[in-house]
């Protein structure tokens, strides 16, 4: 039976509908896509384009959420948005690129000799083709029969496309999720048996990694959180197979309990470490696992910002009619933390080492700790961040601090302390309005909410004033101890 946006619960029929009301504000019926919001995290061009940037994969979202939601020309509405975007994948045989789609239509098609990421994303034929899977289990009916054989083709050139790259390996969480089931799920419906030999091989390497040390490699990441959930509501929803349903019910299950280890509901924030992180507070960029929250506990509990310009990371926020297809089951044990926050604990848990051998937490009232021993393969920035602090400001809203600069890092959390060890220098971007240059020394923070006390084994110290906060550096800093 198709699933109508009417029918399910109320939690869950909120987030969609705030995500496509704020979706209809962004589709262009000339192009049959949705237009992208700019990120005040991150102004300028997105890849490179600088001219009004149209969605591919953000407008199969849509799509989805319009047969979801069923109102008067929703269906013809989807149905224009379909045909747009499968106008933008590349049937390219031979081409890296081949069987993926373009990120917008602005940009136009790859060089001779491609670079991955910067001229194409090859994670698009996962994104965009287990929504086509689950358009046409669910929605068939409403499609024009020749869409419908585009639907199909589409996903038999993403499957192919992805195979002849062979750029993926089981341990690239998010992508990996997707690619199984979706496979499986090919195989069966086009009578490909090694494409879905090959599915449920993947996903039998996936759930024994899995079950080592019941994690995955991109480890505590509130965005690729949501889309592993909806992987694994993928397998348990439309996978055409017994183990991977039952494998995806144990290995959700054990994702949000895990979440509720670190997740505070009053400071509605998962404390860190992260392996993979767009940003720090959720209450002000959109985390795709936030939206699962919503769905959990309802939106009021939800750490999730309303749409409004200011929003960080927006364009995450079309993600949410994917989740309400397949829904969340968030095991009884781990639903109260979602709700409130326990009280005063600590988490200490052995990873896999990729990147994170070791993670721990000390979660308190008013502040939390994160902190990772990584593998000494990467350095903290980027999306990896291995010290984490947040706090309540005198204004209630959320102060924190990263480790954005450090080589080798091994970082421990306990009660009220931070411990790091690193090589190289070490540098701290610390979110704290109405912190100025006096308000870092050496040895003590005295940032708005919060006192550090600092022992520094390190040749040199220097503050720099950024937006709404500081950047503190210490000089080969061998050791530092951090305690609130």
């Amino acid at each position: 039976m198709p699933k109508r946006l009417d029918l399910l619960d109320e939690p869950t029929r909120d987030l969609v509908t705030t995500a496509m009301d704020w979706m209809d504000a962004r589709w262009n019926e000339d192009l049959g896509l949705l237009a992208y919001a700019s990120d005040p995290a991150h102004p300028g061009p997105v890849h490179g384009v600088r001219t009004v940037r149209h969605g591919v994969r953000d407008s199969v979202w849509y799509a989805l959420g319009l047969f979801l939601r069923d109102r008067p020309g929703d269906a013809a509405r989807a149905c224009r948005a379909l045909s747009a975007i499968l106008d933008n994948q590349w049937n390219t045989p031979g081409r890296v690129y081949h069987g993926t789609f373009r990120r917008a239509p602005e940009e136009g098609d790859p060089p001779a000799e491609p670079v991955r990421w910067q001229h194409y994303d090859p994670n698009w034929r996962q994104f965009i083709g287990t929504i086509l899977a689950i358009i046409i289990e669910d929605y068939a009916p409403a499609l024009p029969p020749a869409l419908l054989s585009r639907l199909d083709h589409a996903i038999r050139l993403a499957i192919v496309g992805e195979e002849a790259e062979g750029r993926l390996t089981e341990r690239y969480t998010n992508i990996s999720l997707m690619r199984a089931p979706l496979e499986v799920w090919a195989g069966t419906r086009y009578g490909e048996e090694e494409w879905r030999r090959r599915g449920e091989a993947w996903a039998e390497t996936i759930y024994r990694n899995f079950c080592e040390f019941q994690a995955f490699d991109e480890y505590n990441s509130p965005t690729y959180y949501g889309p592993d959930l909806f992987a694994l509501g993928f397998w348990r929803e439309y996978a055409p197979s017994a183990t991977l349903r039952r494998y995806a019910e144990e290995m959700e299950a054990a994702l949000w309990r895990d979440v509720a280890r670190f997740y505070h509901a009053g400071l509605r924030n998962i404390c860190g470490p992260y392996a993979r992180s767009y940003g720090m507070d959720m209450t002000r960029y959109v985390a795709i696992v936030g939206q699962a929250i919503w769905m959990a506990v309802g939106g009021a509990l939800a750490p999730h910002p309303q749409p409004s310009p200011a929003m960080e990371h927006p364009n995450d926020l079309m993600f949410p009619p994917a989740l309400a297809a397949v829904g969340v089951r968030v095991p009884a044990d781990a639903l109260p933390a979602l709700r409130a926050f326990p009280g005063e604990h600590t988490v200490q848990r052995p990873l896999m080492g990729r990147p994170f051998v070791e993670a721990s937490a000390w979660l308190g009232e008013e502040c939390m700790i994160g902190a990772a021993v990584t593998d000494l393969s990467r350095p903290a920035g980027g999306q990896m961040h291995p010290a984490t602090m947040h706090w309540r400001l005198p204004d209630g809203s959320i102060g924190w601090l990263r480790l954005v600069e450090g080589e080798r890092v091994e970082a421990r959390a306990a009660a009220r302390t931070l411990t790091i060890s690193c090589a190289g220098n070490a540098a701290f971007q610390v979110r704290a309005p109405g912190a100025g240059l006096g308000s870092a020394r050496r040895d003590a923070w005295h940032l708005p909410g919060l006192t550090v006390r600092v022992e520094a084994s390190a040749a040199g110290f220097a503050v720099v004033p950024r937006d709404e906060g500081l950047t503190i550096s210490y000089r080969d800093a061998a050791r530092l101890v951090l305690t609130v």
